[in-house]
């Protein structure tokens, strides 16, 4: 599986000002899902930084597998049906690969529309 599935948003994480941004995004919805998140102690420069971030803060909340998962993922507007359909066709994806990918990729989505649309 891609870093990130869509090639046309790659660019994006090429750019340290979008994996800032993605990051304070995730940690504004964590803290909205009743989540925490531990922010790392160092600036972020690349999307696999970001990634290992979001692993070791979605481990608990995998390990739990209970409605604070499910709460964080209708929050960031990540689709628990889309989750199970791509782990059904590809039995090689790890869960929690997918989840980082689509979180991150959904994150960037929000800010680039917030930034197309904003005044």
């Amino acid at each position: 599986m891609e870093i990130i599935p869509k090639p046309e948003l790659q660019e994006y994480f090429n750019k340290n000002a979008y994996l800032k941004k993605v990051l304070i995004q995730i940690n504004r919805d964590f803290e909205m899902a009743g989540c925490e998140f531990e922010m790392p102690k160092y600036e972020i420069e690349k999307l696999e930084e970001l990634q290992n971030v979001l692993a070791i803060n979605l481990e608990p909340l995998m390990k739990e597998n209970g409605p604070r998962l499910k709460n964080l993922l209708y929050r960031i507007d990540v689709s628990e049906k889309m989750i199970y359909k791509e782990m059904s066709e590809n039995n090689d994806l790890q869960l929690g690969m997918l989840l980082r990918n689509k979180i991150i990729e959904r994150e960037l989505l929000k800010i680039l529309i917030r930034e197309k649309y904003s005044l």
